[in-house]
Formats: C-alpha cells, sequence, structure tokens
C-alpha cells in the first residue's frame, strides 16, 4: 500500500499527531502506509546581503560541512540587496522551484526551476510586482502551498488602518498580484510571516498584533485573539493544533485554537527580538527558537522554552537570523556585529555544532530554507 501524502489536507511532514496518537506510534492510516518522517534534504539555499545567495550541497542527506567554509558555495551575486526570504515549492507545472524574494524595490523576486544550475546567474528570473512587497527579516515571509505562493513585507497605507502588506501568485510565482482585503487592518505597514497550514488555508498576522485567516486562499478573516504592544516577526505551528509566535522585545506566545485565544509563554530571551520558531517533527520533535544577541531555546511543548547552551565561538554579538529543518538536522544562520557570518546545525534541538564560515567574509547570513517542499522555515 502506498504512503499516504496528506491527512485532511495537510501534509504528512507536518503532522505530529492523528487523533491524539504521535504519528510514529501509527503504521498505517484508513489502509495507507505511514511515511518516513525523515526525508533528508540535499541542498540548502541561504539568503544572504550584499545580493547573495549560497548553496550547501549535500547528496547523502543533512548539512555538509566538511570544508573550513561550512561547505558553502556562492549560488549567484545579484548586488545592492538583502534577501530576507528564501523558499522551496512548485511551478506551474508543479515541477520543483527556488524562490528568492528581496528587500530592493527594482528587484523583488527571483527564481529558478531546481533542475537548473543555480550558478548560473542568467537562469535566476527576475519577476518585478506592481505595488510589490520588499522583503523583510523574521518569517516565513514568503510560503508555497497547494499550487499558491504568498509573501509578505513594507506595503502601503490605504486609509484609515487599512494595511497592504500581501501579494500572491498562482501560477508557480511567474507572476504576483497585490492583495488587497479590506479586512487587513493594522498600525503597521509590515508584514513578517504569512504561514500555508493546508488546502488554501493561510494564516497571516499583522501590525501590532491581529491574525488572519483564510480557508479559500482569497477571503481572509479576522481572528479574536490581539497581542497588544508587540509585534510578530516569526511563527510556527506543529501540524496539528499548536501555534507558536515570536515577537519584538523577546516575547514568545501559543495559541491552540487558531488564534481565537492566545497566551504568552516562557521565554529565556529577555528583550533580544524573535527571528525565528519552528516544530521539528519526526524523532526530534520540539520547537526552536532563536533571536538577537546569540541566543536561542527549545520546548518540548512550545509554551515554555528552555535556554541552549552555545558553542564557542557564538555569544552576544552574534545575531541568529533564520531556521530551517528538514526534520532530521536543523540549521541556523546569521550574522555578527562585525559583518561576518554564523551557522549552527543540531540533530537533537538541543545540542548544537559551530561551523565556520568565515572564508565567505563579511556577508551577513538573512534566510534559509531546504529542498523538501513544506519542511518548516523562518
Amino acid at each position: 500500500m502506498a504512503d499516504y501524502s496528506k491527512v485532511i489536507g495537510i501534509e504528512a511532514d507536518s503532522i505530529s499527531k492523528i487523533d491524539g496518537v504521535a504519528k510514529s506510534s501509527i503504521s498505517k492510516y484508513i489502509g495507507s502506509t505511514t511515511p518516513s518522517s525523515d526525508t533528508q534534504a540535499t541542498r540548502w539555499l541561504i539568503g544572504a546581503s550584499a545580493g547573495r545567495l549560497y548553496i550547501n550541497d549535500s547528496p547523502a542527506g543533512s548539512f555538509l560541512s566538511s570544508s573550513a567554509s561550512g561547505a558553502l558555495g556562492l549560488a549567484v551575486d545579484k548586488g545592492s540587496m538583502n534577501f530576507y526570504n528564501v523558499a522551496y515549492g512548485n511551478d506551474e507545472t508543479d515541477e520543483p522551484r527556488w524562490i528568492a524574494h528581496s528587500d530592493n524595490v527594482s528587484n523583488d523576486l527571483f527564481h529558478i526551476s531546481a533542475s537548473q544550475d543555480v550558478t548560473n546567474t542568467s537562469n535566476w528570473i527576475k519577476v518585478n510586482v506592481t505595488n510589490g512587497k520588499l522583503a523583510k527579516r523574521g518569517g516565513p515571509g514568503l510560503r508555497y502551498g497547494n499550487g499558491k505562493w504568498f509573501a509578505v513585507g513594507t506595503g502601503r497605507h490605504a486609509g484609515d488602518d487599512h494595511r497592504i502588506v500581501m501579494m500572491s501568485s498562482s501560477n508557480g510565482g511567474n507572476s504576483w498580484v497585490e492583495v488587497d482585503d479590506d479586512t487587513f487592518l493594522g498600525t503597521s505597514n509590515t508584514g513578517y510571516v504569512v504561514y500555508h497550514v493546508s488546502d488554501d488555508t493561510w494564516v497571516t498576522p499583522l501590525g501590532v498584533t491581529n491574525f488572519y485567516r483564510t480557508t479559500n486562499a482569497q477571503a481572509w478573516v479576522s481572528q479574536s485573539a490581539t497581542i497588544a504592544s508587540y509585534e510578530p516577526y516569526a511563527m510556527g505551528y506543529d501540524g496539528s493544533s499548536r501555534w507558536v509566535v515570536g515577537t519584538n522585545s523577546g516575547k514568545l506566545w501559543y495559541s491552540d485554537d487558531n488564534f481565537a485565544t492566545i497566551t504568552e509563554g516562557v521565554s529565556t530571551f529577555g528583550t533580544s527580538n524573535v527571528w525565528g520558531v519552528i516544530y521539528v517533527a519526526g524523532s526530534i520533535n520540539k520547537w526552536v527558537a532563536i533571536a538577537s544577541n546569540g541566543k536561542l531555546a527549545y520546548s518540548s511543548d512550545g509554551s515554555a522554552f528552555t535556554a541552549s547552551t552555545l558553542p564557542s565561538p557564538i555569544g552576544s554579538s552574534h545575531h541568529l537570523r533564520a531556521i530551517a529543518t528538514d526534520n532530521t538536522v536543523i540549521t541556523v544562520v546569521g550574522a555578527t556585529n562585525g559583518g561576518n557570518n554564523t551557522i549552527l546545525t543540531s540533530s537533537n534541538g538541543t545540542d548544537w555544532t559551530y561551523i565556520s564560515s568565515s572564508a565567505l567574509g563579511n556577508v551577513n547570513f538573512e534566510s534559509i530554507a531546504c529542498n523538501v517542499i513544506g519542511s518548516a522555515t523562518s
């Protein structure tokens, strides 16, 4: 019997439990075999400052770290921009593709087929969008699901508290349109997160802070939960019921009812901004969150986090910017006060290995994704 790929529209890789039973304890569901949760990425794409994209290729899986530079190679250099978002999904023919999202008004997005040579700059197709949304740190700010792409970023004010911070594509990222929904109300012209749940269900926070949900990828409905005085920079989902949100000033929050309510969790970040929070499925089965000033924490349930002890030379001058996983390895990237870069990896969410990337010079790492569709990233 073939493996199941979805349960009630949720991708198998994003599921932790079915009817309250851990997926790892289920061998079959309605006659179909539970798929292995250890699909390993063979390529990682890192977005950086100075318009650079880097690749890490590991044909056997995991994150290859055998060289002094962390086995990273420069894919392309697009010049004066920061790639705050990178993502992996499908094009209009359901073939895999990478998309990178920048903060440059003349270079909104670049896409490339996953089968093409990523080091050939002419293979990266530029897409400019009318009223495009410039990428921001945090996320995930660029996401693929069920044949659609959504992205958020710096937007515009359309009168009263109406904010337009989102754009979408229904043809694989070839062209994009601004998403103008009258329900998008807030105090900020910036979107940091858009998250695919299943089928045409998506969730996004806006401003300080409202949460919105759509079940048809078109009409958005405001949810009841709000966070006063804080702005959501990052958000993760366990594929079952729990959401965890990271904000400015080191706060972590969780919701079990799709943001009908929200509760402040236990954070170890002090006042350091939270730039990433993900749930890592499979045998790791943990929440992991990252923040500025060299801070990283983990949790078994997403409500109370414990600080990780990080290896030398990670300290307060190392600012962790993005996190991604294929559910077998977790990779964190970031920057330092001196303009250099940082890479950390873990196979259990608790213990971390520092990977030297100093040979790449003064460039900040800002985003990361792997070639497993639906895998968690910030």
